[in-house]
């Protein structure tokens, strides 16, 4: 089952003073459709996770949101809720092991996955991705080998350690060229949960590079990511290069 989503109805609704923008809300961004996954091996599993806490922002369900081309979902980033890993003392200090997303493929193809952790930025009500605060990243080659739903689990350097807000976001590249027969472009898995604003943001192509709020259209549910984290000692920040991976941000 395929459900469009248009800006059409999200643009009338903010006329009419139903909903209220948000902070990142593209003028009109592409319909977003949600669609079915298939059943077998390759539908909604979750890679073994082992880190003392596991983090998402609700459980997975077997559908996923994605675009006709010639527009593409190109990133998403969810925000690290610190405070839900109880395993580990306050104040939290999280040692992020790996990054989980659910791929949505339609075809055979090659992609390249780029895993960060960025900090936040933006007013105190509504917190974005802060791009220039890159905290510590990995680059992955990702497959999808035909019409699947398949997770990825991008591993993060050694001594990932946060403190303080900040988000999990994954960049996709050569994914511009993996179109389905019927013009489907790859999407992203989504859980059960109804939007929250400020929670989730995205990319598309060719479009914007900018990153929108997910939520910025109605009737949509939150995008699944889970986040593999160990607790990490608190320790003293001091004056160190972007290029250095392990950052305690405060």
């Amino acid at each position: 089952m395929r459900i469009r989503l248009t800006p059409y109805v999200f643009a009338l609704a903010l006329a009419c003073g139903l909903v209220a923008p948000v902070p990142g809300l593209a003028d009109e961004p592409p319909s977003k459709v949600q669609i079915a996954d298939p059943p077998g091996p390759g539908g909604p599993g979750v890679q073994a996770a082992a880190g003392v806490c596991v983090l998402e922002p609700a459980p997975r369900v077997p559908v996923s949101y994605f675009m006709y081309s010639p527009n593409y979902l190109t990133s998403f980033a969810w925000r690290i809720p610190l405070s839900s890993c109880s395993a580990c003392p306050q104040p939290t200090v999280l040692n992020i092991n790996a990054v989980t997303i659910q791929m949505r493929w339609f075809t055979a193809c090659n992609a390249i996955a780029e895993v960060l952790i960025v900090g936040a930025t933006g007013p105190s009500g509504c917190r974005v991705p802060d791009s220039t605060n890159v905290l510590c990243s990995a680059t992955y080659p990702i497959t999808g080998t035909g019409n699947v739903s398949t997770p990825h689990t991008l591993p993060l350097p050694s001594g990932c350690c946060i403190t303080g807000e900040a988000f999990a976001w994954v960049r996709l590249t050569e994914i511009g060229s993996c179109m389905g027969s019927g013009g489907e472009m790859p999407g992203f898995g989504a859980t059960g949960a109804s939007c929250v604003n400020c929670e989730q943001y995205y990319t598309w192509a060719p479009g914007s590079s900018a990153l929108t709020e997910w939520c910025s259209t109605t009737n949509i549910n939150l995008l699944w990511m889970e986040v593999d984290a160990d607790c990490c000692p608190a320790t003293e920040t001091h004056p160190r290069s972007w290029g250095k991976v392990k950052t305690i941000y405060r």
